[in-house]
């Protein structure tokens, strides 16, 4: 019967995607002064849009941060969490929050009882700029990815 168990183990592990090694990557070079974990040799792309950058952090479809950066309207990153929270509940799709703490939260997407994604809001108020952290735009992510990307941001 032990056998069986291990067996039964072994193949939901080899079923499910890897999760990316993660390594401290400082995007000071990009012009943005702050720090994440991301794969190693990911990609950074920065659109500097004037007001606002944004700033994909990829290596894959298990791995896709993307980061606006704009001066802070607020010096309260959980007064940004709470605006956050009610841009994302009044979205179609949104189902419910699934973990949330502090600074941000991770959310559940809903297209159809087959259909279901994940994404996550993180802010970060540093100095008198804000920190805006998501998964990448296009979506599709499930939630151990969107938990590896949470953590990595945080």
């Amino acid at each position: 019967m032990k056998k069986f168990a291990l067996i039964i183990a072994a193949m939901i592990c080899a079923c499910s995607p890897p999760s990316p090694q993660l390594v401290e990557l400082d995007l000071l070079v990009k012009g943005i002064p702050i720090k994440i974990m991301a794969p190693k040799g990911a990609a950074v792309n920065v659109d500097d849009l004037g007001i606002i950058k944004d700033v994909t952090v990829t290596d894959s479809l298990n791995y896709f941060v993307q980061i606006f950066s704009s001066k802070a309207s607020t010096l309260d990153p959980r007064k940004v969490k709470e605006e956050q929270k009610e841009i994302v509940q009044d979205a179609p799709f949104f189902s419910k929050i699934t973990q949330e703490d502090e600074h941000g939260f991770i959310y559940e997407k809903k297209i159809d009882e087959d259909h279901i994604n994940y994404d996550f809001r993180f802010v970060r108020i540093q100095g008198d700029d804000e920190y805006l952290f998501q998964a990448g735009l296009g979506g599709g992510y499930d939630l151990p990815s969107v938990k590896t990307m949470y953590r990595a941001v945080q």
